[in-house]
């Protein structure tokens, strides 16, 4: 084991991570504040008391060994992870050194407060460090007691040794699962405002494309009809005096550059998105799913043989598929976080089968802002425009199933 490599890597970890902004959960929660300030307080009473009673300590040796223990709290709390626990690895070491148990049947090397005050220097550092460090800081802790126990053997040092594995080792289980449950919540956040900022998006270029049909249906129109009577006006109108005439081909000359204009900027409006980000279809249905199973939902994608064949559909029906099942794997993410999700797409004569079944969330759902329930009206219009049907309702075992049927002639 190279101990100069893991030295420097716990002496550095300060700087891994930014000062508890990767745990904002702690400091925005007063509750856990109190707990900390509390458990502090009472370890530094405690502790003073414990050393006065069972390690023959005078009270100003108690009350400096308590405070020494108590300080790397407040370090790792001000943000300094590496220099709190090398000081609370320090003051344990020490108190169990300097106070000695004036009894065989008090625990040492760490007596009950040193356990707890541990616990919570690794416990509030589990949250700001990867788990790799913290696993190091965890291992060194033990080697250092089980040291201890090896140079001073007795009948008290094995409970005293093994209090602090079992206590610190809780600690960082409990630190992980907290993390891992905020790191899920936030996924689940960014995952929300990607769907945010697609449906925007989406109806930016809707109304692009709606804008670019009135330009089309009007003004390009209109336009057409003046360049067509600007060019025919000499041979409509006898005896047209040579300035007339010349007004009447700068008319035309204008009004056709004008329309060229206008057809370039349909062009744009309706095309560069589409020329830079082609419409999804079955084929990205394997990185929607990829992408909700890394947000937590374990999602299952099965697709008859026959579609997934070149130009099987219309792109328009694949467009919708795609579209229905982005709007339930969302709805999911919002609302049933960690459901397993059964996603299904199969061919019956002449209809194409759609189902998005999911169980009951595992995990707690996140507080987002009420949903306005555009997604699923968004479907059922998707799917009447092509002249299919759609449910979307609860299971009777749990969850909930979007079901769709879209016909293959009516979508061509």
């Amino acid at each position: 084991m190279d101990f100069g490599r893991i030295f420097r890597h716990v002496s550095t970890i300060s700087d891994e991570l930014s000062p508890l902004k990767r745990s904002a959960e702690i400091k925005r929660s007063f509750r856990l504040t109190l707990g900390i300030i509390s458990c502090t307080l009472l370890i530094l009473f405690l502790g003073a008391l414990d050393l006065i009673q069972h390690y023959d300590q005078g009270i100003t040796g108690a009350l400096i060994l308590s405070v020494i223990r108590i300080l790397p709290i407040i370090l790792i709390w001000r943000s300094r992870p590496a220099a709190g626990w090398w000081l609370s690895l320090v003051a344990i070491t020490a108190t169990a050194l300097i106070a000695q148990p004036s009894s065989s049947s008090e625990p040492w090397p760490w007596a009950i407060t040193s356990v707890f005050s541990q616990t919570l220097v690794l416990w509030l550092i589990a949250f700001q460090v990867r788990r790799q460090t913290a696993f190091i800081m965890w291992l060194i802790t033990q080697i250092v007691g089980l040291a201890l126990v090896v140079i001073r053997p007795s009948d008290s040092t094995w409970p005293g040794f093994l209090s602090m594995v079992v206590g610190t080792t809780v600690a960082l289980f409990v630190a992980d699962l907290m993390r891992g449950r905020s790191e899920v919540r936030k996924r689940l956040q960014r995952q929300e405002q990607i769907s945010e900022t697609e449906r925007a998006r989406r109806t930016v270029l809707e109304e692009r494309t709606r804008v670019a049909r009135e330009l089309h249906d009007v003004v390009a129109h209109h336009m057409s009809v003046i360049v067509v009577q600007a060019d025919s006006a000499p041979y409509r109108i006898p005896a047209m005096a040579p300035e007339i005439s010349q007004e009447f081909r700068t008319i035309g000359e204008t009004a056709r550059e004008s329309l060229s204009d206008m057809r370039r900027i349909l062009d744009v409006l309706r095309c560069e998105e589409a020329e830079r980000q082609p419409q999804p279809g079955l084929r990205q249905l394997p990185a929607l799913i990829e992408t909700t199973n890394r947000v937590g939902a374990s999602t299952e994608l099965a697709i008859d043989e026959a579609l997934q064949q070149p130009d099987a559909l219309s792109a328009a029906l694949e467009l919708a598929i795609y579209r229905i099942t982005q709007e339930a794997l969302s709805n999911v993410i919002r609302h049933a976080p960690g459901a397993h999700v059964q996603v299904t797409i199969t061919q019956t004569q002449e209809m194409i089968n759609v189902t998005i079944a999911n169980s009951v969330g595992t995990a707690s759902t996140v507080p987002f802002e009420e949903s306005t329930g555009r997604g699923l009206v968004g479907m059922r219009e998707r799917v009447a425009a092509l002249g299919g049907q759609i449910h979307a309702g609860p299971q009777a075992a749990g969850g909930f199933l979007v079901a769709a049927t879209l016909p293959i002639r009516e979508a061509a």
